[in-house]
């Protein structure tokens, strides 16, 4: 799964690095486009963008669906019922991005390690 964040891993350098860390595996990718909670400050990725990096990634054999949300219209999509306090328990959008870059490093680890694992593809 990959939750799509607008300016923060939605470019093309970001999914470029994704086809090489998948490429070689065989997976179905769900890209999540990020339900916008304006106590968190991240906003969703334009759904042009997401169309396209679901092509592109197919085409480059990483099997995609797009799983887009429910609930948008009334704010009752996954991630958006936090209150205004429980938004302050969880943290600001710093410590989600440090959550998000830690995140990433375990993929770059389980990536390598499939890599070293798995047979070639025929």
């Amino acid at each position: 799964e990959y939750v799509m964040l607008r300016g923060v891993n939605d470019s093309n350098a970001d999914r470029d690095r994704l086809v090489r860390m998948l490429s070689d595996m065989k997976i179905k990718l769900n890209l999540i486009p990020y339900n916008e909670n304006a106590n968190l400050g991240f906003k969703s990725p334009n759904p042009d963008t997401v169309f396209a990096w679901s092509e592109y990634l197919n085409d480059k054999r990483v099997s995609t669906t797009i799983r887009w949300s429910k609930g948008l219209d009334i704010d009752a999509a996954c991630g958006q019922l936090a209150t205004d306090e429980t938004a302050r328990e969880r943290g600001t959008g710093d410590d989600v991005l440090r959550v998000l870059s830690n995140h990433e490093a375990a993929l770059k680890r389980i990536g390598t390690a499939v890599r070293h694992t798995a047979s070639p593809a025929s």
